[in-house]
């Protein structure tokens, strides 16, 4: 991982702020990502749901003012690599 990319990575999740927030994740092999806002009963309900746009670097990211600390987060056809053990 480059220098340029591990700054990018920083602050990483959910950001609250006057406006409602910004959140972003990292994935280099995702080919989308969206987060769900989900209702205050605890049961699940998603209220919204917020494409993520790929940003440089393996970045996703949303900035809205529906944000809030309860959220879910799903992407698509994400893989993630096999470390081979060595014998």
């Amino acid at each position: 991982m480059t220098e340029q990319i591990k700054r990018n990575l920083e602050p990483l999740g959910l950001i609250l702020n006057e406006a409602g927030g910004d959140f972003s994740v990292y994935s280099e092999s995702a080919e989308s990502v969206s987060l769900h806002i989900l209702d205050d009963t605890g049961t699940g309900n998603v209220l919204h749901q917020l494409p993520l746009e790929r940003r440089e670097g393996g970045i996703w990211g949303v900035s809205d003012e529906r944000l809030t600390a309860r959220h879910q987060l799903r992407a698509a056809r994400f893989w993630a690599r096999r470390a081979q053990a060595r014998l």
